[in-house]
This record gives C-alpha cells, structure tokens and sequence, in this order.
C-alpha cells in the first residue's frame, strides 16, 4: 500500500465529515509530505498500527469542530537521513506556520542531537501535524529510543523553553516504574497561545492515580474509559495519556487519554454509539453514516480535560490497509 491509496480514502472522509475538501487536504499534505513521495511502496511509520503516516483527527469542543492532518514526514527514508529530513520540514513548517515557535524548534533540534544519534530513530524522530488553510503548527518528538534518559532530556527541555510551566510535569517526571514516556511537543501559533505536552504509557502496576496529575482521574476521563474499554481490559500500550500546559505559564492545564482502535476493535457505527453517550463529544459528526469500515478505521479516540473542566474529543482516523 502507498500514501497514494491512504489519501484516495482520506481526502474523500475529509470532505464528507465537513473538514475540508479533497483539493485543500491534498494541499496541506503536500506540504508536510511531498507529493513525489506518495507512490513509494517502501518506507514504514509508527503514527499508525498498520504502517500509515497520516492520519486525519476531527476534534469536537464546545460545539466546535475542526479537523487537523497529523503526519510523519520522510517516513521512508533510512533512519540516519530521515533525522535530518523530518527536522528540515518541521523548522520549514515554523517558518510558514508558527515563526515564533521556529527559535525553539531550533533549539529542540539542536538538544536532540546532543542526547541521541539519528540511527536511533529507526521509526522517524517525530510527527507533524497542521489545520489545513490555518496558522499554527504541532510538532511531536519521539523519547522512546532514549529509554530511562528520555525524562533527563524531557527535563532539560521544559528548563529552557517554558521555566514557568515546569512544576506542573514535575509530579509525571518524579515517576520511576510507573510510567513509560513516549514523546514530547508543543502546538500553536505563537508564544502566547502555544502548549506544551508529554505523551506517556502506565506500566502493568500503576493507575491514573498514581501520576498525580488532577485532570487524568477526573470524572469525564474515568468515564470515557469505562465506556470506550470492553470489560476495562486493554494492553498497556493500548492506552496513551497525555497532559500539557500553555507555554507562558499562563491559563489552564491539561489532560488526555486516548484509546487504541484496533486494541479495542470498534466499528464506526460502535464508536458513534459510544460517542453518543460522551458530554465533550457533543457535535462530531455520525461516523457510519458518511465513511466506509472498508476503507476507514478510527486509530485512536480519546477525551481531553482542562483544569477549568472543559471537555473535547479527539477521534484519529487512518486508512485501512
């Protein structure tokens, strides 16, 4: 399968769930993913369980819905040049998208290369994600192949670039066994609206209580996963949480847990009929009613919270190959 066939199902999804027509997803991928490179047949990424670098997330808050595309870019390339690559389109996205982001991109590149070697990154180094036609930009640093220094890098990261924001990840970093960090980001536009967050996996002996983050075992969240889980089992890897804070130090603080679709294995129609029962959700479009389980899975779905107990939903589909 190539990206060609992933966007022949996507682009169409886009348009009939009311993001954004074919044309323009077909532009904004092109400029996280050239276009010359979507008939390679070699090439694998980790965005997604069957190989997939892109994937289109609809997101539901407030009654407003909005769709983004999230993308590993240079997915196939050899893992040294991919480092490199990837890095070159993601500061080229902060100039165009974000160019008060771009210093500290720069020096999120710059601290990457000091902790690790592009080798490492045998799955990319990172994931892009955009709103089609809009400014802004997220960028998502893989931690995994740093293992137990992932947390000393993460460290550094949040001393330089959000000092007033730090002591809100302290409780998530203190963590010994309980947690595995995934990755590392930040979104936005610009130094005053721009968040920063930390993805992360629960060990077989920990809860969301453990981490000591408020938001992660709120009511909604607890909720959401006793209706998205079957019997409340799931792999550990199938789980992903996040929490994230505004850069300047300044608004609310923020936590998400998203469940992996194929560890739980929902059809579209499934996924409506939890959604439908889901506060924050209020507002996303019927699934079944506009794409095809043939051609469309939902990768992940998750619901976020803030400290100001604000709910969205997040719903991450991918092609089916």
């Amino acid at each position: 399968m190539t990206v060609a066939n992933d966007v022949r199902a996507l682009a169409p999804a886009s348009e009939r769930l009311g993001i954004v027509n074919q044309k323009a997803f077909e532009v904004e991928l092109n400029t996280l993913l050239p276009k010359s490179t979507w008939s390679n047949t070699s090439g694998y990424s980790a965005l997604n369980g069957n190989g997939s670098p892109i994937e289109l997330c609809v997101s539901a808050s407030k009654n407003n819905i909005r769709g983004r595309l999230v993308v590993d870019p240079c997915y196939s390339m050899r893992s040294e040049i991919r480092f490199h690559s990837a890095w070159a389109t993601a500061l080229n996205l902060a100039q165009l998208r974000a160019p008060e982001l771009f210093p500290i991109l720069k020096t999120t590149r710059l601290l990457m290369g000091s902790w690790c070697l592009p080798e490492q990154f045998s799955e990319g180094p990172l994931w892009l994600a955009s709103v089609p036609g809009s400014h802004g930009m997220a960028i998502y640093c893989d931690s995994q192949p740093l293992g137990d220094k992932a947390k000393l890098l993460i460290n550094d990261w949040l001393k330089f670039i959000t000092p007033e924001s730090i002591g809100y990840f302290q409780p998530l970093l203190r963590q010994e066994d309980n947690v595995k960090l995934c990755s590392f980001g930040i979104e936005g536009y610009n130094l005053e609206d721009a968040r920063v967050k930390i993805y992360f996996r629960l060990t077989c002996d920990s809860n969301l209580q453990t981490i000591g983050v408020t938001e992660l075992y709120s009511a909604p969240i607890i909720d959401w996963l006793k209706i998205a889980i079957p019997r409340g089992e799931i792999h550990p890897d199938g789980l992903v949480l996040s929490i994230s804070a505004p850069l300047n130090g300044t608004g609310p603080t923020d936590a998400k847990a998203d469940v992996c679709g194929h560890c739980v294995a929902h059809s579209l129609d499934e996924w409506d009929r939890i959604f439908a029962d889901i506060p924050g959700a209020k507002g996303l479009p019927r699934f079944a009613e506009s794409l095809n389980d043939d051609q469309i899975s939902v990768a992940f779905a998750g619901l976020g919270v803030t400290s100001n107990s604000d709910a969205r939903v997040n719903v991450y589909l991918q092609a089916v190959r």
